[in-house]
């Protein structure tokens, strides 16, 4: 019993101080930014969606958690999942319509799922397209400036991870902030 109590105390020195230290330290050392919330002063967070509903600019993927970072998680529904569909079904519906996309576009999965964390701030290079004639009719841009947004989502897209994991994506918070010029 007493080698139990003093290997259970060895682990929770371990498992509770030790090891989120470091975590604590090699990430604010290496990943400063990113640790302390990649930030933008004013704005957000680079790395947690907002849940932007405004027509005037881009949205990020459905979530889970409704953009709380507290109850952040996926929906765990099976994809077999009569719930997921009807979901689906209803936010491919309504992407179609606010977008104004016929009833038979390709609406992508990143705009009818959320994440594994529920608080992605990143969508697809064509899920940003899509939303690029809501956003300038609701700004009542014209063809130059509906350009001016595909423009701006060309110049944010990043690569795949590595060139080769996941596919390009656009940061949203980034996309609305040079909307706005900022």
């Amino acid at each position: 019993m007493k080698q139990a109590l003093k290997l259970l105390l060895l682990l929770i020195v371990i498992t509770g101080g030790v090891y989120p230290l470091i975590v604590h330290v090699v990430g604010n050392l290496f990943f400063s930014y990113e640790a302390q919330g990649s930030i933008i002063s004013g704005a957000g967070s680079e790395l947690i969606a907002s849940g932007e509903d405004s027509s005037i600019y881009f949205w990020a993927r459905p979530s889970a958690g409704f953009y709380s970072t507290v109850p952040s998680s996926a929906s765990n529904l099976s994809p077999a999942s009569l719930l997921l569909k009807s979901r689906a079904d209803s936010l491919r519906t309504a992407y179609r319509k606010v977008n104004f996309l016929p009833d038979t576009a390709y609406v992508p999965e990143d705009a009818l799922f959320s994440s594994g964390s529920g608080l992605d701030n990143e969508i697809s290079v064509k899920n940003a397209y899509l939303q690029a004639e809501r956003i300038a009719h609701a700004r009542g841009l014209d063809e130059e400036g509906k350009n001016r947004i595909y423009g701006i989502i060309k110049s944010l897209t990043e690569k795949e991870t590595f060139g080769f994991l996941g596919e390009a994506r656009v940061n949203v918070l980034k996309l609305n902030l040079a909307l706005d010029g900022k």
